[in-house]
């Protein structure tokens, strides 16, 4: 919510995703008498992703004591760029580079399994992956072209192995620890080549450790589990506790840089982020009858921000290092969910139908919007109802979504205001702290029907 003279705003999202995708977003005004019609605005970001990928792997016979599998991956991802243009308050609207990325990816992945015992089985895997990143910005924020395109070029190199050990202590239940890795390949920050001399100073200024590459970040993870079923096959479980580590993390900063008469909103990513997750994870099944399911999940996590050099807890706190100890954003202390199932048959013109009811019921705890942690959301129970009925050829369900009517915001995140950014309402440009959120979707009912041949 973001408070102007006579006036309030709130800002929601919505859209499509497609390939290529369409991504609204429509700010309004909640009094019409207090607020001018043409701060009614509408933006749109247009792209598209094309991809290709192959896989060639050799695997030895899988019912030998050391069984081993090799092979290579590759990946290819191209993004010709994308544009945010449309209607703001101050006119015709055009906000974004065009940048075209392209992704080659060659992997090397390997791994054998050895039964040390009949009930003890120790797997190794290692996956060696090379990523060539290359980004041409065609066209910068004004909307000129850039004659000739500046290119950026970078080949991100990464080694990630995973262990586990597996113990199949009976015919029904088994433990295992698991050690693995992961990483994220890097990618730039074209604004410090692309924008003006003085609003890279600027930037340099407001964010020192800001650059053009953006490094790889990566992510560690050890995890101790059982799995188990009970009364022949009718009850399973599942349970884990797990130690995560995120290192050199990538975390997207919008700055707010002012020079002269000109503001610009730079979008820039830092390898600041350093966080430890841990948590513990439940899932059970138990089919109480023939035909009644019951099923359920629980999940309780902490996570504490070790090391993060927070650009927009300045703007929020006057502070860069209020975030180290905090929780991240939007990540729950605690969810669960609860479902049941009950299905049948029933005869219909001489015509057997399988039919069906369910509901699910899922709770998430609050989140912090920023890891500046001065907002959150509120809890949220959401429950939906379907009953349907289908045979080999026809599927019919009736359902009821957000069946308890929500109204929480689903997630929030830092914004900052654009009216008061571009010098409005009788002060100099610099801008409020703004937030934007996810409204919920009411209660909807619905009515599906399908038929295959």
């Amino acid at each position: 919510m973001v408070d102007a003279p006579d006036c309030q705003f709130v800002l929601c999202q919505f859209g499509f995703f497609q390939n290529p995708f369409t991504f609204c977003l429509i700010r309004t005004g909640f009094d019409a008498s207090k607020c001018n019609t043409s701060w009614k605005n509408t933006l749109n970001v247009h792209g598209q992703d094309e991809d290709w990928s192959q896989e060639f792997r050799l695997t030895s016979p899988q019912d030998r004591r050391f069984r081993w599998s090799a092979g290579i991956n590759i990946f290819d991802a191209f993004q010709p760029g994308s544009a945010v243009y449309g209607q703001l308050f101050i006119g015709p609207f055009f906000t974004s580079a065009v940048t075209q990325r392209d992704a080659e990816t060659i992997g090397l992945f390997g791994g054998i399994a050895y039964d040390i015992t009949d009930d003890l089985t120790l797997t190794i895997e290692a996956r060696l992956q090379e990523d060539e990143i290359t980004e041409t910005t065609l066209v910068d924020t004004t909307g000129a072209a850039i004659v000739p395109p500046i290119v950026f070029n970078e080949t991100f190199d990464s080694f990630t192995p995973r262990v586990s050990l597996d113990w199949q202590y009976s015919d029904d239940a088994m433990m295992y620890f698991l050690y693995a890795t992961g990483s994220r390949p890097g990618r730039f920050n074209t604004a410090f080549e692309t924008s003006e001399p003085e609003v890279i100073e600027a930037l340099r200024q407001i964010c020192p450790s800001c650059g053009t590459v953006v490094d790889e970040s990566e992510l560690i993870n050890w995890e101790l589990g059982w799995k188990g079923s009970f009364w022949d096959g009718r009850a399973t479980a599942t349970a884990a506790v797990y130690y995560m580590q995120w290192r050199d993390g990538q975390v997207p900063n919008t700055i707010p840089v002012s020079t002269g008469t000109t503001a610009n909103l730079v979008s820039v990513t830092v390898n600041n982020g350093d966080t430890d997750l841990t948590g513990i994870e439940l899932e059970a099944s138990f089919a109480a009858t023939d035909n009644l399911t019951l099923s359920g999940s629980l999940g309780i996590s902490d996570t504490e921000i070790n090391d993060f050099d927070c650009t927009f807890c300045e703007q929020l706190t006057g502070s860069r290092t209020i975030a180290t100890g905090n929780r991240m954003p939007n990540a729950p202390k605690l969810a669960w969910s609860l479902s049941a199932m009950y299905e049948n048959q029933l005869t219909v013109a001489d015509s057997r139908w399988d039919w069906y009811g369910r509901m699910d019921w899922s709770y998430e705890g609050s989140k912090y919007m920023t890891s500046a942690n001065l907002t959150k959301t509120a809890p949220i129970n959401d429950v939906a109802l379907r009953l349907g009925m289908r045979n080999d050829n026809w599927s019919f369900e009736a359902y009821v979504l957000n069946a308890l009517d929500h109204d929480e915001m689903i997630g929030a995140f830092h914004g900052i205001d654009l009216y008061t950014f571009f010098g409005f309402y009788g002060g100099s440009s610099g801008g409020r702290n703004e937030v934007r959120f996810g409204a919920p979707v009411p209660r909807r009912f619905g009515i599906r029907a399908s038929y295959s041949f």
